[in-house]
């Protein structure tokens, strides 16, 4: 067996539990302690972002998975990932995206024009 597997082996066996629970959770994150809600997030965050950037992380968790993994970065100090997630949610944080009728879902947000080019 190779490194990076042995490594990404052991990445999943450490998160994994928590990513379960996160997703059994199915965005009630109440129902979770803390230290799920955080790790939960963060593991999710990192899978996501990886794959499909931050509105793929955004779209699937929702606003309190986002609040979450800041908080985790903070606790860790991943500032630098921290004011990258933060600097990502600001630009769909815009009322030309969160006000926009077009914007039913945190799904529509990709394809939505913002609001200032919407007919009305």
């Amino acid at each position: 067996m190779n490194e990076q597997l042995d490594l990404e082996n052991l990445w999943m066996d450490t998160f994994k539990p928590y990513m379960d629970n996160y997703c059994k959770a199915d965005r009630d994150y109440k129902k979770l302690d803390k230290k799920t809600q955080l790790i939960g997030s963060l593991a999710m965050m990192e899978l996501d972002m990886f794959n499909g950037g931050f509105i793929q992380f955004f779209c699937n968790w929702g606003y309190d998975a986002y609040l979450f993994a800041v908080e985790g970065l903070e606790m860790i100090g991943a500032f630098e990932a921290k004011k990258i997630l933060t600097d990502a949610y600001a630009i769909i944080s815009k009322d030309e995206y969160m006000n926009n009728p077009n914007v039913k879902a945190y799904w529509d947000i990709p394809s939505a024009p913002p609001c200032k080019y919407v007919d009305h």
